[in-house]
Parts: C-alpha cells; sequence; structure tokens
C-alpha cells in the first residue's frame, strides 16, 4: 500500500512538472530527475507498478517533447521577424516557451537584450542543432549533466570552463558546453545552393575532443573502401587513438567491408565533399566507442566497424606497436 501511494504521490508531482513555468529553474530540474528516477524502481516491484511507472515516463517524455516543439515553433516565427525591432522587442511567447529549454539544455535568452538581434539569431540557429533525448535516461543524463561518452560530468568541459569568465552557452565557446558530430547518413537535411546537404549536430554537455572528423572514401578505379583522419590543429587525445586504430585496422577483412556497407546506407543525393570519376568521399564526425545513446548505430569506430570496446582497444594498441616498429627499422 505505501508503494502504491509513492506511486500516486508522483502521478501528482507530474501533473506539477506539466505546469513547468511555476517552478524556478532548479527545483523543475530536481522534480524530474526525482520523477525518473522513482518510476525507474517502480517497474521493479511488479507488472501492476510496472505499466503505472511505464505510463508516467511516456507521459513526461511525451510533455517533453510538446514543450520543445512549441519552443521551435515560436523561434522559426521569430527568426523570420528578427530585423523587425518591434516584433523582436515583443519576445514574451519565446521567453515563456524557453523554461524546458533553459531547463534541459542550459539555453538562457534571459542575459540577451532585445535589440542583440545577431546573437539571438545565431543562438536560435545553434539551438536548433543540438540532438534531442530519445527515452527518460536520455533526459535524465541531460538534466544531471552527463557527457554522452564520459557517461559522467565532463571533466574536460570542467577544465575549459574554469578558463571562461562569463559562461555564455549557445553563444559562445561551443566546446565548453557541447560537442560538434556529424552522423555518416543520418540526420537533419537542408537545401543549399541546390544541394542536398547532411548538418551536424551538437551534442550538449560533451566535450568536443570526444568527437572527430574523419573521410569516408571510396576510390572508384580500384573500387578500395578507406577512413582518413582529418585533422586541422593540434592532435587530440582520440584522433592519435583513431590514427592508431587505422595503421592496425587496414589490413583486416571487415575494414573495408564496414565502410562499404556505410556507403550503401548513404543516400547518393547527399552533397560529398568529392565526387567525380575517380573517387567519391564524405565527411563525418564521430567518436572512438559507443555513445551512451538509446541507438549508438554508426556514432562510432565502435559501431561502425562492429566491434566491442576492448577489441577498438586491442587495435589501437596493436597500431601503438607497428608504429613504434617502424620507427625502429627507419
Amino acid at each position: 500500500m505505501a508503494a502504491m501511494a509513492e506511486v500516486l504521490e508522483n502521478q501528482d508531482l507530474v501533473k506539477l512538472i506539466m505546469r513547468a513555468c511555476a517552478m524556478d529553474e532548479q527545483t523543475l530540474r530536481g522534480s524530474i530527475l526525482q520523477e525518473i528516477r522513482g518510476n525507474k524502481g517502480m517497474r521493479q516491484v511488479n507488472k501492476l507498478f510496472n505499466r503505472i511507472a511505464v505510463g508516467v515516463l511516456n507521459m513526461i517524455m511525451t510533455h517533453f517533447r510538446e514543450r520543445m516543439d512549441e519552443f521551435d515553433s515560436v523561434s522559426t516565427a521569430l527568426h523570420y521577424a528578427l530585423h523587425d525591432p518591434d516584433a523582436l522587442a515583443n519576445r514574451t511567447k519565446l521567453l515563456e516557451a524557453a523554461h524546458w529549454p533553459l531547463v534541459v539544455y542550459d539555453l538562457s535568452l534571459r542575459g540577451i537584450k532585445p535589440g542583440e538581434v545577431a546573437d539571438t539569431y545565431f543562438m536560435l540557429d545553434q539551438f536548433k542543432r543540438r540532438r534531442n533525448p530519445q527515452s527518460c535516461d536520455e533526459l535524465a543524463d541531460l538534466l544531471e549533466r552527463k557527457c554522452a561518452c564520459c557517461g559522467k560530468v565532463c571533466s574536460w568541459i570542467a577544465k575549459d570552463r574554469e578558463k571562461i569568465p562569463v559562461y555564455r552557452p549557445w553563444l559562445e565557446h561551443r566546446t565548453s558546453f557541447a560537442a560538434y558530430a556529424m552522423h555518416p547518413y543520418l540526420g537533419r537535411r537542408v537545401l543549399f545552393e541546390n544541394l542536398d546537404v547532411l548538418q551536424g549536430t551538437l551534442i550538449p554537455f560533451t566535450h568536443q575532443d570526444h568527437f572527430f572528423e574523419v573521410a569516408f572514401v571510396h576510390e572508384l578505379e580500384t573500387s578500395e573502401f578507406s577512413m582518413r583522419l582529418h585533422v586541422y590543429s593540434q592532435m587530440t587525445g582520440d584522433e592519435l587513438r583513431f590514427s592508431r586504430f587505422l595503421i592496425a585496422a587496414c589490413d583486416k577483412p571487415w575494414y573495408e567491408e564496414s565502410i562499404k556497407r556505410v556507403f550503401r546506407l548513404r543516400d547518393a543525393n547527399l552533397f560529398c565533399e568529392e565526387r567525380n570519376r575517380r573517387r567519391v568521399v564524405f565527411l563525418a564526425g564521430i567518436c572512438m566507442l559507443n555513445p551512451i545513446f538509446s541507438d549508438p548505430t554508426d556514432w562510432s569506430v565502435q559501431s561502425i566497424f562492429g566491434l566491442t570496446g576492448a577489441d577498438v582497444m586491442a587495435t589501437i594498441r596493436r597500431g601503438s606497436a607497428i608504429q613504434r616498429e617502424r620507427r625502429l627499422l627507419a
């Protein structure tokens, strides 16, 4: 009976959460986390409790998606009126709809003055590129500011943020709050100068150094498939690990077959960095090991090549040994 009473109390809390604007940011964040954790625990009691708890969790996700759709709709409408001073000054609807984006994603429009058109436009445009949670577990991770790769609060982000006097997420210092990633074949598509372009995704509370840019290459003359690392500045730790992975992986039977599979899954109409009679090349932004997503398929080196985490690390070590042996022989 006590457990049933707790379930009913949780449902009352859900109704309170639905009136999100009545709560301050910290209270709402704590209430949602309490609700998710409590109902996940209730699912283990029996079938009846599991059914009730699943219903509550689904209710939270449905409400979250509705509020985010509402915010996106209002922000899109505002985008078309950004250069109208009167329309921008009257941002009441946007600010009212911004409560959940603030609580879940740290998107704060309060500090931007009505006249700061460019900053408002930039923040809203960046925010459209976010990755939304696909489950209550992922929503809870965002509320706890967990990194999608670390599985906890990212120490790299904390270190970066120590150097920033004024923290303005979605406006400045992107690596201090989100990583830029791009799936090889899935994501938001936009038409740009008659080109069908796949846009990248911002993953909140995940440091940029977890992700790196790679080129998928199909040499048409030799029918070979390969991957190449793109480095624009000093190599990060994961970029170094991936370069070593490639050294050891390139002669494995699963190497070319896995890359060929990704080419088959990618829409041929999508823009490629290079497409001619010699080769086809497209770019993606991925990480080494599977991120903590509901569906991590092909977001990582591990998933693309169908390996375990231990296999990935063993391949990196082998590549490092080959690299060391080559240096000695030279």
